[in-house]
């Protein structure tokens, strides 16, 4: 395990997953132990990506991982396969950018994505919106720059916070759409 730590996520059976510069480890605490993911752009069924930035968990049990230069990695419970978001695909998985920072996941089952080139969303139907479903669906784009480095929603899920890298933090009001500084 690296001593590099970039996001910590507790699971329900009492694990942790840790994300490094070098990967996804699991943590047993009952024997002490790590198991580290393999690696494998081949493998469908292995991790894709390695500089992890942020890991979150879906109420649906599916885990989220996003990287620095290898989008997202989406490992779902119910199979062993693991759907990779990635800007080298030509289907509906197809990202605009891999230099993902951050996840925020929104009440219609949508997933935004923060990253180096601003937002990107993933809709509930799991296909990724191309720049005229962005524009539609989230007004607000336009007056963030880019970069995100990490975003939050408020609990009552009406406010969208995002930091960016040298513009400092949004409050974006997602029923009116307005942004302040």
């Amino acid at each position: 395990i690296s001593n590099e730590i970039r996001s910590l996520l507790a699971d329900d059976d009492g694990t942790l997953l840790i994300g490094t510069n070098i990967g996804v480890c699991r943590y047993f605490p009952e024997q002490d132990n790590f198991k580290r993911y393999k690696i494998d752009y081949a493998d469908d069924k292995q991790l894709h990506g390695n500089y992890v930035t942020s890991m979150k968990k879906r109420e649906d049990g599916s885990v989220w991982i996003s990287y620095l230069g290898s989008g997202i990695d989406v490992i779902r419970p119910d199979t062993s396969f693991v759907l990779h978001y990635t800007m080298y695909r030509d289907d509906n998985y197809i990202l605009r950018n891999d230099m993902i920072t951050s996840l925020a996941f929104m009440l219609d089952g949508s997933t935004l994505l923060g990253g180096q080139e601003g937002l990107q969303s993933i809709g509930a139907d799991r296909h990724v919106l191309n720049e005229q479903e962005l524009e539609k669906n989230f007004p607000w784009k336009k007056s963030i720059p880019k970069a995100y480095t990490c975003m939050t929603l408020s609990k009552d899920n009406k406010y969208l916070w995002v930091g960016t890298e040298l513009s400092g933090v949004y409050k974006v009001n997602l029923v009116s759409n307005q942004v302040k500084r």
